[in-house]
């Protein structure tokens, strides 16, 4: 569910995000990309940069679904950003959607919101294991 709402608000952050809103996204992924492994501020900030994304959607109904589900999934467990590695991998990956909200690329920024999902979905799994 968390991956359908991503890709819908990324997608419509495309349409909709100002100048002064994809600078702030941007912003926000150079501090985790400059944070190494400091793994809870790095989970705050990605808390931020999506939330960001969701405002950027203007889209009442994606912000609110996302909250309730944030509140949900906060259930299972620590971040999945615990290692740098990890963090850089992120940041990489938000780098796409911020270069395709800035392009105004619908189909890209729903593709690249796609990718830190999926890769989280794996990690997570990898946690279970332990």
């Amino acid at each position: 569910m968390r991956l359908v709402l991503e890709r819908t608000a990324a997608q419509m952050a495309a349409k909709h995000a100002n100048d002064a809103e994809i600078d702030l996204l941007n912003d926000i992924n150079d501090q985790i990309a400059a944070l190494g492994d400091d793994t809870q501020q790095a989970a705050a900030l990605n808390q931020d940069f999506h939330h960001r994304i969701y405002l950027a959607s203007r889209n009442r109904f994606l912000l609110a679904s996302a909250r309730g589900l944030n509140n949900a999934l906060m259930l299972l467990g620590p971040t999945t950003l615990d290692d740098e590695a990890r963090i850089k991998t992120v940041s990489a990956q938000h780098a796409r959607i911020i270069e395709a909200i800035r392009a105004g690329d619908q189909t890209a920024a729903g593709d690249a919101a796609r990718g830190p999902f999926a890769n989280l979905l794996r990690h997570r799994l990898k946690g279970l294991d332990r």
